[in-house]
């Protein structure tokens, strides 16, 4: 699976996991919460300790987070969080999983993967936006916000292939959802006002420079 582009400036240490992190992040997201005792438990790894200091080192990538609430015996509750149910998907090239996660979390991007032929790849850009503003610090919770960005984001660019067939395609079936064509609307308007400008600019490079006028 390529890497998204938000992910590009991302420390490596950050997004690769040796085999018994990727254990306790497994763990952890399909408990959904457990103090260390519970996540011990259920990751059938040998040794308390390890499992300890495994869980300060993701807590400290924004992966898992302690709860307010304490558990019985007044004990840290840990959870892990979106952006590490995420990441677990894209690590194992789990790319179904990762749209079903994203669509249970966004309305907008279950309209988006019902209307293209291969949302993976959506799904794929989402979720790095969201990995990267939780390394950042910021954790994005707001998948809908997220999805409209990087719909957005990538119209801009692609009205300006229409000399593709494929992208033809592409933009015609997601201009069937209303959301995405108003975003397409303003990308057109946008990239006809930005050619406008360039031929203006041309013309008067020609004229003042050529001697030609065009």
């Amino acid at each position: 699976m390529p890497l998204p582009r938000a992910l590009w400036d991302i420390s490596p240490e950050y997004i690769n996991f040796t085999s018994m992190e990727l254990r306790i992040l497994e763990t952890i997201t399909e408990i959904k919460s457990g103090n260390t005792y519970a996540v011990w438990k259920a990751s059938g790894l040998k040794h308390y300790p390890t499992v300890l200091r495994i869980l300060k080192k993701i807590k400290r990538k924004k992966l898992v987070k302690a709860l307010d609430k304490k558990g019985v015996r007044g004990e840290k509750i840990y959870v892990s969080t979106l952006a590490a149910a995420l990441l677990l998907h894209m690590v194992k090239k789990e790319t179904k999983k990762l749209c079903e996660v994203i669509s249970n979390h966004s309305n907008l991007f279950q309209e988006l993967s019902s209307n293209v032929d291969k949302p993976e790849p959506w799904a794929v850009s989402v979720a790095g936006r969201i990995i990267a503003d939780t390394f950042m610090g910021k954790e994005s919770n707001d998948v809908n916000a997220v999805t409209r960005d990087e719909v957005k984001d990538s119209l801009g660019a692609l009205v300006l292939e229409l000399d593709d067939e494929n992208t033809v395609k592409k933009l015609q079936k997601l201009s069937e959802v209303k959301w995405i064509r108003d975003f397409m609307i303003n990308a057109v308007k946008n990239a006809i006002l930005q050619n406008e400008k360039i031929v203006r600019e041309l013309k008067k490079f020609a004229a003042e420079k050529l001697g030609v006028e065009l």
